[in-house]
């Protein structure tokens, strides 16, 4: 993403948090982010948090207890929630989809009934993000 080649540096992580568990790979995005801005000098807005994997090629990946993370970056003042794409939403509202194909000489119809998605509404603005290079668009 830099451009830079790292290959005479040393990448040491210290992670200094108020959270009683730190684990897994949902701060991969977070710490590349985190990297990225180490590495062309450049400050995060502090106010922009993120959660998902961070894939080889980039992409974020999906995550679980996104409603949580919401609520925890609420209690600290974030005014912006970077969550991976297809994370950004809830199963909404159900609407009645008729459907009806012709078979010889008779109509077959039958109903589905399909969930609308609707954004979250956890108390801080939430975005979907695919990438690394999306995400950064959001946090200078």
């Amino acid at each position: 993403v830099t451009g830079k080649n790292l290959s005479s540096y040393d990448l040491i992580f210290t992670i200094d948090a108020r959270a009683e568990l730190v684990e897994g790979p949902s701060a991969g995005a977070a710490i590349a982010l985190a990297t990225i801005a180490a590495l062309e000098n450049r400050t995060l807005d502090p106010g922009a948090l993120i959660t998902g994997t961070i894939e080889p090629d980039g992409s974020i990946g999906a995550v679980g207890g996104i409603a949580e993370k919401a609520a925890a970056a609420k209690l600290v003042n974030a005014t912006l929630f970077l969550v991976p794409l297809g994370q950004g939403t809830q199963p909404g509202e159900a609407r009645r989809a008729k459907q009806c194909s012709q078979r010889d000489s008779a109509e077959l119809c039958w109903v589905r009934y399909l969930a609308e998605r609707e954004p979250l509404d956890l108390g801080v603005e939430v975005r979907e993000v695919a990438t690394i290079e999306e995400a950064l668009e959001f946090v200078w």
